[in-house]
């Protein structure tokens, strides 16, 4: 893992020098203020929290910036037995990729700090290495929204040995500008500026010559000069006879263009995994160098091909302590979402004369062979020629939609369930009308409880009666708002929706007959009210008919409902367009 941070710190100081300077101005000052969800690494037992907290930022140049930040969680131990609060210090150096006229997309990385208290075994304190990924929305000259993921590591854990520490947060906030960004980063013109006399303007500059036609076979997938950076997952299946099982990993590469069709490319990968036996833990560090051809099949897809060598270290303890040198070849393909931004598929697999046993070291007659698919982004520093815009306007989208569904009931605590559906989404300009139909499938029966005067017993006394329930269903009507018009762009809405709960089971035992009838008649009340929801996410969109996006939705709260308070909707889902939305006149009349 130490590998791969220092491979990840070195790349973001190469794009750093690389970039040129576009985006957002030097000596430009950003404070802002955040609300966070605190994702607590597991074996510090610690329930998942709310915070929030406050930073100062400063631009070094047009990309690159300094910023400091600090920020408070308080929370509790999973037994509920001891609070727990922890503080935390950071300071990062944060990468800035201009997306379009109001929208910033950032990359940082550094230090972090944190403190826990108030008493043993919580009080102590970690220093980490942080990386974030984020994004800043312009909503004026000045102000900005502004979302961020963010994980901080270190390679040991307080609590157990041979284990690492991982905390991850989430956060949204509010950003002021006091320099306005550059053209083309949150627009307009300053408040309070003069307008120009017409006599003030500058001349009009003399038409353009039109450029001769290019034909659609001479513009290349990407160009000579230009560097591509990212990161990606990883998944990797090992040979049998190595006895591990297959795991999950990450890393990061980079990329010269010799020339429109050939790169250079090198890569770092890290995995970590046990044998099949489960009783030692094996780490495995990948680095490979390989020449990439690229075949442009449109306007947004790449394919390539890659071939090379790769180094594998596997560690740390025998018989899982040795190196193997192997070549490789794969195939993948880049996906457009942007001028600057792919999204990036690998499949790999890598090939060695000889097979070694780690139960024997000596070399067996038999060749070597495992496989890694990788999934990830990929940024360009100089934007090939695919990644332009769409016309979106008056589509008629027709979508499908899974996630988390959270709530809660006067009885039991916050739960997460699963939450599919489907919905239309009608656009306009920069709006759109928004109809859906949900249902969560509770993976274990809620418990509640409904007040009955005729109960003489139940989990919580006596004038309660226990009801139990395993399915809801929402019925969402409202309208979102597209401000960007971006291939990745925001949105925002709301609206109002019906929610019921679905056969909801009374606990009726000794009741009389009618004492059943009317217990089932207050359940039933119970079950159904209407609620106002707010939504915000994020859309990536493919081409002008297939869009992807993520969202979360808030629904408000009602009184004598079988599910208490707020509920939050975590889901990712697909849009397509089934054509326009809007009639054109067919008939003269």
């Amino acid at each position: 893992m130490k590998r791969l941070v220092h491979l990840l710190a070195g790349i973001v100081s190469v794009a750093a020098i690389a970039t040129p300077a576009a985006g957002q101005r030097s000596k430009q000052i950003e404070f802002g203020a955040f609300g966070s969800y605190w994702r607590f690494d597991r074996s510090f037992l610690i329930k998942n929290g709310l915070g929030g907290g406050a930073r100062i930022g400063y631009n070094l140049s047009d990309r690159l910036g300094l910023e400091v930040l600090g920020e408070y969680a308080a929370s509790q131990n999973l037994a509920e037995t001891q609070d727990i609060t922890v503080a935390t210090f950071g300071a990062n150096l944060v990468l800035n990729f201009p997306m379009g006229e109001r929208t910033t997309m950032f990359a940082s990385g550094g230090y972090a700090q944190m403190v826990f208290g108030k008493a043993a075994p919580y009080d102590v304190t970690q220093h980490l290495v942080a990386g974030s990924l984020g994004a800043r929305m312009f909503v004026s000259p000045h102000v900005a929204i502004r979302l961020e993921g963010r994980a901080q590591y270190r390679p040991d854990n307080p609590f157990y040995t041979d284990a690492f520490t991982g905390q991850v947060q989430g956060s949204a906030g509010i950003s002021y500008v006091f320099n306005p960004p550059a053209p083309g980063q949150g627009g307009g013109n300053e408040p309070g500026a003069a307008p120009l006399a017409p006599s003030d303007l500058p001349a009009p500059p003399p038409p353009a010559p039109r450029p001769a036609p290019v034909r659609a076979a001479s513009i290349p997938a990407a160009r000579s000069q230009s560097i591509e950076f990212g990161g990606f997952g990883s998944y990797w299946r090992w040979d049998h006879l190595f006895f591990l099982k297959n795991s999950f990993g990450g890393g990061a590469r980079i990329s010269y263009f010799w020339s429109d069709r050939l790169s250079i490319e090198v890569a770092g990968d890290f995995t970590k995994t046990v044998d099949t036996a489960a009783v030692q833990d094996v780490s495995v560090s990948a680095v490979s160098g390989n020449l990439v051809f690229n075949f442009p099949m449109g306007d947004r897809a790449t394919v390539f091909a890659t071939g090379g060598f790769t180094r594998l270290v596997f560690g740390p303890d025998p018989p899982y302590a040795f190196t193997d040198n192997m070549i490789n070849g794969g195939l993948g393909a880049r996906v457009f979402l942007s001028p600057h931004l792919a999204l990036r598929l690998d499949a790999r697999a890598m090939y060695a004369r000889g097979n070694r046993d780690p139960l024997n070291p000596t070399a067996r007659g038999t060749w070597t062979g495992q496989v890694q698919g990788a999934a990830g982004a990929s940024y360009f520093f100089i934007p090939p020629q695919q990644g332009r815009g769409f016309a979106r306007q008056y589509q008629w989208y027709w979508g499908a939609q899974g996630g988390a569904f959270l709530s809660k009931t006067n009885t039991q605590p916050l739960v997460y369930d699963p939450i599919v559906g489907g919905h239309w989404l009608i656009t306009a300009r920069r709006t759109a009308l928004y109809v859906a139909y949900e249902q969560a499938i509770f993976l274990t029966d809620a418990q509640a409880v409904i007040f009955d005067p005729n109960s003489s017993a139940s989990s919580v006394g006596p004038s309660f009666r226990d009801v139990s329930f395993h399915d809801m269903r929402r019925l969402m009507f409202g309208v979102l708002a597209f401000p960007a018009q971006k291939v990745i762009e925001p949105f925002a809405g709301g609206g109002f929706a019906l929610m019921q709960v679905l056969n909801p089971v009374v606990d009726c035992s000794g009741c009389t007959l009618s004492e059943a009838t009317e217990a089932g008649d207050r359940a039933h009340e119970a079950s159904s009210r209407a609620f106002f929801w707010l939504m915000g996410g994020l859309q990536i969109n493919y081409s002008s008919k297939l869009n992807v996006f993520a969202h979360y939705v808030l629904t408000s709260s009602a009184a004598n409902f079988l599910l208490e308070s707020n509920t939050h909707t975590l889901q990712g889902g697909i849009r397509y367009s089934m054509g326009s939305s809007k009639e054109g006149i067919t008939e003269r009349h």
